[in-house]
C-alpha cells in the first residue's frame, strides 16, 4: 500500500513513516524547508520511501502529487504563537480540508486525520467524547488566548474535515485525536534535527522538565499515551470500518493506564539513579490523586476504544490484529533515555562545528 503522509518529520508523523516502512508499504512524507532536506537525505538509502516538499498544503493544485496513492495519513498542523492568528488558522482549517479534498480528486478513499484531546469539551479530559462532541470557544477568546486559539483552530479542522466526509460518503474518514503524548523520538530524529532545538521536541518536551532540576513545565491536565501507540493507531485506522453508521468516525485515543509525574520522577530514581542530581523536585510536580490520572471514558467510549486500537478483551475473539498499551513505565524510561542520547548527539554535533 501507498501512504500519503503529513507532517512526516514530526514527532508523531516519523513514528507512523518508520512502522508504515516496517510493515512494508511504500511511504510519500511531506515536510518544510530543512526539514524536508534532512527527511530526504536520512531515507536516502530507503527506496520505498519518497519525500515530498509542499510549501503550503492549503492551496494549490497537489493531485499530481497524490496519484497512485491508497491512503493519506495527514498530521501536519502549526504550533500556536509561531505564526499570526488568521495564518495559523487559515493553514490549519484549509491545510486539514484541502489535503483531503485533493486527495479526493486523485481516487484516494481512505483518510485519517491527527486531532487532540483540545478539541472535545469540559476541559479536555473530562469529556463526554462523543464524535460530535466540541468545546465552545469564540474567535475573540482564540484571539486573546494562545491555548483556546490552537482549541478553536483544531476544532475548525475537525468540523470542516467531518463536514467533507459527509458530503462525500464514499471516502472512509477517521479523525484520531490523541491526549498528551509522550515517549521516544522516531529512530531518525536526531538526522531531521541535528542541532539542539527543544522546540523541535513537541509534547517530548514534558519529559525534559522530569530530567531539569529546577523544572516546572508540566502537563496541565491528566491523560497520555506513548507516541508509537499513536503511531500504530493512526496505521490501524487505514484498515479498519468507522465504528458508526457513517462513513466517518471521531476517536479519542489514551492509555487507561493511570501516570503521574511524581511517580515517574520516583521510577527514574529508582531505575536510573545516575540522572539522580538532575531530577526535578516532585514537590513542584502536579498533585493528581492516582486514580484521576487519566481521562474519563463512557463504557461505550472506552468499547470503541478498544476497537479501534484492537485491544483483546475477555470472551471477544480475535480478529488477527491485537495488542495492547505500552506501559507508562515504558513510556517514560524509553522517552527519557531517548532525550539524554539526542542530548549526546546535538552536543556532539555542536562540539563538531565548533
Amino acid at each position: 500500500m501507498l501512504v500519503f503522509v503529513t507532517g512526516a518529520s514530526g514527532y508523531i508523523g516519523l513514528h507512523i513513516v518508520d512502522q508504515l516502512l516496517q510493515a512494508g508499504h511504500t511511504v510519500k512524507g511531506t515536510a518544510r524547508g530543512d526539514k524536508f532536506t534532512n527527511l530526504k537525505a536520512a531515507y536516502a538509502d530507503t527506496p520505498a520511501f519518497e519525500a515530498v516538499e509542499i510549501a503550503d498544503i492549503g492551496s494549490g493544485s497537489l493531485a499530481p502529487l497524490l496519484q497512485g496513492v491508497d491512503a493519506i495519513i495527514h498530521t501536519a498542523a502549526p504550533l500556536g504563537g509561531r505564526v499570526s492568528f488568521e495564518e495559523s488558522q487559515r493553514y490549519a482549517t484549509e491545510g486539514g480540508v484541502h489535503i483531503i479534498r485533493e486527495a479526493y480528486k486523485a481516487g484516494v478513499r481512505r483518510a485519517v486525520v491527527t486531532s487532540s484531546i483540545a478539541t472535545f469539551p469540559n476541559d479536555a479530559w473530562n469529556g463526554p467524547y462523543g464524535h460530535k462532541d466540541f468545546p465552545e470557544v469564540t474567535v475573540d477568546e482564540a484571539k486573546a488566548d494562545m491555548y483556546k486559539g490552537y482549541v478553536y483552530q483544531k476544532t475548525s479542522v475537525d468540523k470542516s474535515v467531518i463536514a467533507f466526509a459527509e458530503a462525500h460518503p464514499e471516502m472512509k474518514v477517521v479523525i484520531l485525536a490523541p491526549v498528551w503524548t509522550l515517549g521516544p523520538q522516531a529512530p531518525k530524529y536526531t538526522q531531521i534535527i541535528p542541532k539542539r532545538n527543544v522546540l523541535a521536541l513537541a509534547t517530548q518536551v514534558f519529559l525534559l522538565t522530569i530530567i531539569t532540576s529546577d523544572g516546572s513545565f508540566y502537563t496541565w491536565s491528566p491523560g497520555a499515551i506513548d507516541v508509537r501507540d499513536v503511531a500504530r493507531v493512526h496505521i490501524r485506522a487505514l484498515s479498519v470500518t468507522p465504528a458508526t453508521d457513517a462513513n466517518w468516525g471521531r476517536y479519542l485515543i489514551a492509555s487507561p493506564e493511570p501516570y503521574s509525574w511524581k511517580g515517574a520522577i520516583q521510577l527514574l530514581k529508582e531505575k536510573r539513579p545516575e540522572l539522580l542530581g538532575r531530577l526535578a523536585d516532585p514537590a513542584g510536580a502536579p498533585d493528581w490523586p492516582e486514580n484521576e490520572n487519566r481521562v474519563r471514558l463512557s463504557k461505550e467510549e472506552k468499547e470503541e476504544q478498544d476497537w479501534l486500537f484492537g485491544v483483546k478483551r475477555e470472551g471477544v475473539e480475535s480478529t488477527g490484529d491485537v495488542w495492547g498499551y505500552r506501559s507508562a513505565e515504558e513510556m517514560v524510561l524509553d522517552g527519557v533515555d531517548n532525550l539524554l542520547e539526542i542530548e549526546r548527539v546535538w552536543d556532539q554535533n555542536a562540539s563538531n562545528e565548533n
